[in-house]
């Protein structure tokens, strides 16, 4: 089967497999699941997701260090 998509195919095919990475790797520079952005791409789109990560910005990071006074 692979040898009938010739090489446009295995460019398209690299392209999407980028595409559905890329809202793993921005959740996880933002301190969010990249599983969880990676079903949200898979269910919706990933363009879609990678919007929603973009307006959302980062998730604030919890203090686990306790403030001395």
């Amino acid at each position: 089967m692979l040898n009938n998509i010739g090489l446009p195919g295995v460019i398209l095919l690299l392209l999407v497999l980028l595409l559905f990475y890329a809202p793993i790797h921005m959740a996880r520079k933002r301190n969010r699941s990249g599983l969880l952005w990676f079903a949200i791409g898979f269910l919706g789109t990933p363009l879609l997701a990678i919007l929603i990560l973009i307006g959302i910005g980062d998730k604030p990071r919890s203090q686990t260090a306790t403030s001395q006074v």
